[in-house]
């Protein structure tokens, strides 16, 4: 823009820029701190679902969403250079949210993911956290594994001569129950008198 003024014996000019931008383009944002802490999900494998919904609480912005519009969410790997697995994540954009599941016990162990956003109608103006997602394998675990015993046969008392008595025991419980378990049996004190007295174990 050009400014032209006259003092009668001379013309004065002077020159200057003046530049229109909207605030959303020079808008900082950031995830709160509370939002997506490590670890962000913690799964056992074989449960039902995890899903973990946010909204754009977890931004901090310093523009409105009725001024500069709403926001974009992502879910990546940290490195970025290989996809997220979609066997066991399941990311929809639109809730947002991150559905954990897997039945596969080979994929237990820590996830290292990142959360991007951005807002919807300017990319540049974006944000991104690191967090983690832990897988545990609760079969492999055995402080997370109970076995419940049966209850025990009544007592008994066998006379010489009799016919054979037989006792039994019922099954061994074991929770969770998805966790294949092979249990070993062993009678205590150990009979004196293997003959007379024959244990048959099995496992389950």
């Amino acid at each position: 823009m050009t400014v032209h003024a006259t003092c009668g014996c001379s013309a004065l000019t002077a020159s200057y820029t003046v530049e229109v931008q909207s605030a959303c383009s020079s808008e900082t944002i950031s995830i709160a701190s509370s939002s997506f802490s490590s670890p962000f999900i913690s799964y056992n494998i074989q449960n039902s679902a995890s899903t973990v919904a946010w909204t754009s609480s977890a931004v901090t912005a310093t523009q409105t969403e009725a001024n500069c519009g709403g926001f974009s969410w992502q879910i990546t790997n940290q490195d970025e250079t290989s996809p997220l697995d979609t066997s066991i994540f399941t990311f929809d954009s639109s809730q947002p949210s991150l559905r954990v599941w897997t039945s596969d016990s080979v994929k237990a162990g820590t996830y290292n993911l990142r959360v991007k956003v951005h807002r919807s109608n300017i990319a540049t103006v974006k944000a991104q956290k690191d967090f983690t997602v832990i897988l545990i394998d609760v079969c492999n675990t055995a402080s997370t594994i109970t076995v419940t015993p049966p209850a025990p046969p009544n007592d008994e008392v066998y006379n010489i001569g009799d016919p054979k008595l037989s006792l039994s025991f019922g099954a061994f419980s074991v929770s969770p129950s998805y966790c294949s378990t092979t249990l070993d049996w062993s009678v205590s004190p150990t009979p004196n008198d293997a003959q007379a007295i024959q244990v048959s174990t099995a496992d389950s």
